[in-house]
Formats: structure tokens, sequence, C-alpha cells
């Protein structure tokens, strides 16, 4: 916000205010985020200006989110790594295992750190194991000929009813949609809950369907690839957590589709798991990933951002006694 004079703050204030006031229900959620983070910036006083009383106190009432990003654990780990000379390419790091060193991913790295944490089991998903899930548990609703709504099928190639990418599909199927939520988090019994995911996995997961891959034509056992999976992830992720994760999925694809945690670990034998969002040097989280990030957390799903950092190289550490953000200090890594 620097580089604006006195007349463009006064303006941006009342673009925001009107956006804000009058227009939110136009934009998307994470677009509602990136608008209040302007706000903020402009709430900030600086040396060259300060906004108007009336323009702030506005943005204060109409900025109603408080970001509590800071509230999402976080873990900090090194890995031996090659940066690429190259902008925007990612850096690509190295594991050591019975004497041999893979190249590997930033998420890869992650994975292996985990496993050794009391996570032996996991995926670098980002966040296809729950919709291939979700398919599952709303087949019926999704392809079934008694619900589907008129003119979303107008052809028999079709791998997804017309409206399903938009806000539409849920309200063209309310009743049904909030029936099966509730049956997935209270109605049915445990068994009941595990034996309807794995009938419908046998019935269909052979299918072609592009809801998982967005316009890409996949099948849910080339996510899921052993039905044994469906009773693990029902255990460790718990059904109350799975119910709202499939309603904020079900109720607006389209805008959540994407920015779901990276990784989905968990421990079948202790029935825990844990969303991580993994990031290398230089990265940042997304609006959409930071808004799934407090979704989850909200929810009481067990969540953390793992940042990994090249050995050698310096970095922030967040002090994690002190809740302000502004808190780092730099460290050498060893």
């Amino acid at each position: 916000m620097r580089h604006l004079d006195r007349m463009f703050y006064r303006t941006s204030a009342e673009f925001l205010i009107e956006a804000l006031d009058k227009k939110k229900p136009l934009f998307l959620e994470k677009d509602v985020f990136k608008l209040e983070e302007l706000g903020r910036k402009l709430l900030k006083p600086t040396t060259k200006y300060q906004l108007h009383q009336l323009h702030h106190d506005t943005l204060v009432r109409l900025i109603s989110r408080t970001s509590k990003i800071s509230h999402i654990p976080e873990k900090q780990i090194d890995a031996k790594c090659i940066r690429s000379n190259n902008s925007g390419r990612k850096r690509t790091y190295f594991l050591r295992s019975d004497g041999e060193t893979t190249a590997v991913s930033v998420e890869d790295v992650a994975l292996e750190h985990y496993k050794d944490c009391g996570y032996p089991a996991g995926s670098h998903c980002e966040g296809s194991l729950i919709k291939a899930l979700l398919i599952l548990y709303f087949w019926d609703i999704i392809y079934n000929p008694e619900i589907v709504v008129r003119g979303s099928f107008i052809s028999k190639w079709q791998s997804a009813p017309l409206d399903f990418f938009t806000r539409y599909f849920y309200e063209n199927r309310k009743g049904a949609i909030d029936m099966r939520l509730m049956q997935i988090e209270t109605v049915f019994s445990h068994e009941e809950l595990i034996n309807f995911g794995i009938n419908n996995y046998q019935q269909h997961s052979h299918k072609c369907c592009s809801v998982i891959f967005k316009r890409v034509d996949g099948r849910v056992m080339d996510i899921i690839k052993d039905v044994s999976l469906v009773e693990i992830l029902i255990t460790v992720i718990g059904r109350k957590v799975l119910s709202k994760i499939f309603e904020r999925l079900i109720k607006n694809l389209y805008q959540f589709f994407s920015g779901m945690p990276d990784l989905l670990i968990w421990n079948i034998d202790q029935k825990i798991h844990k969303f991580v969002e993994v990031k290398g040097e230089g990265d940042k989280l997304a609006p959409n990933q930071t808004l799934w990030l407090l979704y989850l957390h909200e929810i009481g799903a067990s969540v953390e951002v793992c940042w990994v950092h090249s050995m050698g190289s310096k970095r922030k550490i967040i002090q994690r006694g002190n809740q302000n953000e502004g808190d780092v200090s730099d460290n050498d890594s060893d």
C-alpha cells in the first residue's frame, strides 16, 4: 500500500467498503478473504497517510473474519536439497534409506518425517482421497435416475451432471443431500456406515467419473486403490469431521474443490489422522489453502503446516510462545 497517494487510499477504501457491504454475496469466499486482507492493510496507519475515521470504522465493522491462522500448529524440518537456478521451479530434495540416496519432492520429505512421528501411513493426495470417498457416499444422489434433476444429463457419455460444479447442484437436491449428511454423521451405525461405502466401492469404483478430477475423467479405484481404505479413512478421521468436510464440498464443489492440504496421514492403531499443508522455502499459503486449514481446524480435524527448509539455509522460526504474527527470529540451520 506504500505506493498509493492520499487520493488512492481514500478511493481504495471506498471500493472495499462497497464490495464488502453491498456486493459480498457476489464473491467467492476466497475472494472475500483477499478483500479483507487488503482492508487490514489499509487499516494500518503509515507515516504517509491514515484513513479517515469514518472509513476506518466502517472497514473494521465489515471485516468480520479475524484471521486465526496463527492458531494452526506448525512444524519446521530440514532436508538436503538442490536449489534450481530456474525461477519458479521446485527444489529437489534427497532422502537416504538403506545406504541409498533418492531424489524426492518436498511432500515426500514431510511424509517420511511424519512416519517417525507416529503416522506410519499416509498419502500426498491434496484432498483426492476425501473427494473419492465423497463420491462413494453420494453416488446414488449424483447418478441415480430417480434423484437426477431433469436436464442435468443430456448425453450417455457424461461422467457428471451438468450442474455438479455449480452451487445449484446442492439447491436442486437439498433434501436428499441433507439426509445423507445426517446419515453419515449420526443416523447410520458405524457398521452400516462402513458397509454403505464398501458396497458402493464394489459396485461403482471402476466406473468413470469426472468429479474427483474436475472435468478430467477418472475412477474412484484410481484413488482409493483398495476397498479396505474406506473403513480406515472413516475410522481415523471420524464420522462427524468427515460429514462436515463432505458438507463443505457437496454444497459448493466449484468454490472449495482446490486448496485442501497436501497430505493426509494416519495411524490406524491409534485411530488418529492429520491433514498437513507442506511448504518449501519461499512458499506461502494461498487464500484457498488458508481457508481450508481454518475450516478443518474449526470442525475438530487435526491440521498442521509443515515448513521444509534446506540444510544450511537462513530461515525464520516462528516463536510459538508469542502469538503475534510478526514475532520471528532468524536462525541458521546446521
